[in-house]
């Protein structure tokens, strides 16, 4: 009779440790696993094989600049190359070539989370990473402090310009440019780069109604 509560009390001890040692691993984050979220992918986007100087070139060939923008006075050449890098990743779709050199495209940069959520999706150890979100790069770049708007480029039309002036309407003009983490080739995220995904709606709504070309 002895040895059976010996036994027991040996088993409660054992499941008692064990349940101490899990709750403290898995406060500690050793279970924890990153999870990247990307809600829009890209449609068939076209590969980029280098950014040199602030000219993005296509694996078909083309190379062009962002549209409607370029680097300011305090931006070095060298961050602005690795921002365009960062944004472009995924590929590219060209939405309009302006046929001087310059395009309009769409892209799908990384953002990653820096405050560390965890519990994702209701699961304690899962925490959400980042997202990938789709971007025009050219109104990306102004948001992110990259760039400004050169709204004198011939080719845009008053649509374009409206967009380009929207970014600074809504996020405001920062006060250095948007962090980058070169480990994870991903932006920091902020929480109001979502609104590019829909931003011709977000403009009308937050600013004035769109020209009609």
């Amino acid at each position: 009779m002895k040895r059976g509560w010996r036994s027991i009390v040996i088993g409660s001890v054992m499941v008692v440790a064990a349940f101490v040692a899990f709750s403290v691993l898995s406060i500690s984050g050793v279970f924890d696993y990153d999870v990247w979220k990307r809600e829009k992918p890209l449609a068939s986007p076209i590969a980029v094989t280098s950014v040199r100087d602030g000219a993005i070139t296509l694996s078909d060939g083309r190379v062009f600049r962002p549209a409607g923008v370029q680097r300011p006075e305090g931006v070095a050449a060298e961050d602005y190359d690795n921002a365009v890098r960062v944004i472009v990743a995924q590929g590219v779709i060209v939405v309009r070539d302006l046929g001087d050199g310059s395009a309009f495209l769409l892209a799908e940069p990384k953002f990653y989370n820096w405050c560390g959520t965890r519990n994702a999706d209701g699961i304690p150890w899962k925490r959400w990473a980042g997202s990938y979100l789709q971007c025009p790069v050219s109104e990306l770049l102004v948001q992110t402090a990259y760039a400004i708007p050169a709204l004198d480029q011939d080719q845009l039309t008053a649509r374009e310009r409206w967009r380009l002036e929207g970014v600074e309407h809504i996020a405001g003009i920062a006060e250095s440019p948007t962090r980058i983490s070169n480990d994870l080739g991903a932006f920091r995220y902020g929480g109001g780069e979502s609104y590019l995904s829909d931003y011709d709606e977000t403009l009308e709504l937050m600013w004035k109604l769109a020209p009609s070309q």
